[in-house]
């Protein structure tokens, strides 16, 4: 059996909707595959307690962390070929290692952090080909923490033949005795360094 028991290796849960799908003792869910147009009534995340990942649900929100935002001074802020960009304004905020994006900020290739800050005066881990102009929005992203942007599932329509992936402690689909779901199982995130 492989390492981190693959997709269905662990059992699946067959449900036509109505009633609460639970994996078994020290398991979570890790997939649900929709046989018909569904919506979840009930989508319960393993919170992220000692791994750090987060997962779609209704009850609590994935990945909905502010991005932190500053815009660059007026004048010539960032000149191209060159790691340091001035700031309108100073922000606590903004730290050493936050991911950088914005108009004219690389996409491909290396990601852009910031290598230090010190008042107005940023330096990324490495030189930008196109230069910044003044008055544009930065936005600043912890690399390795929540991301943004993220909203719960409720009353979202999951189409037929969609297969989502996380880990949760259950669910329930709307009943559909067309379709319904197969929720997938497997051990929860701490158990896979037994």
């Amino acid at each position: 059996m492989a390492k981190y028991n693959e997709f269905g290796q662990m059992g699946a849960a067959f449900s036509l909707g109505g009633s609460q799908v639970l994996p078994p003792h020290g398991m979570c869910i890790v997939a649900i595959q929709f046989l018909a147009d569904n919506i979840l009534t009930e989508l319960t995340a393993i919170p992220p307690i000692g791994h750090g990942y987060e997962y779609i649900g209704d009850a609590v929100v994935a990945h909905n962390g502010p991005a932190t935002t500053e815009n660059t001074a007026g004048g010539t802020p960032h000149v191209a070929g060159t790691n340091t960009v001035t700031l309108a304004g100073t922000d606590v905020l903004i730290t050493p290692g936050q991911k950088i994006t914005g108009t004219n900020v690389p996409t491909t290739g290396r990601t852009v952090v910031v290598q230090r800050i010190s008042g107005t005066t940023l330096t990324t881990n490495v030189p930008m080909t196109t230069a910044i102009g003044a008055g544009v929005t930065l936005s600043f992203h912890d690399l390795y923490g929540s991301g943004s942007g993220g909203e719960t599932t409720n009353a979202a329509v999951f189409p037929k033949g969609l297969t989502i992936y996380g880990c949760w402690a259950t669910c329930t689909c709307t009943a559909d005795a067309n379709g319904g779901i197969i929720a997938y199982f497997g051990m929860l995130p701490n158990q896979f360094s037994r």
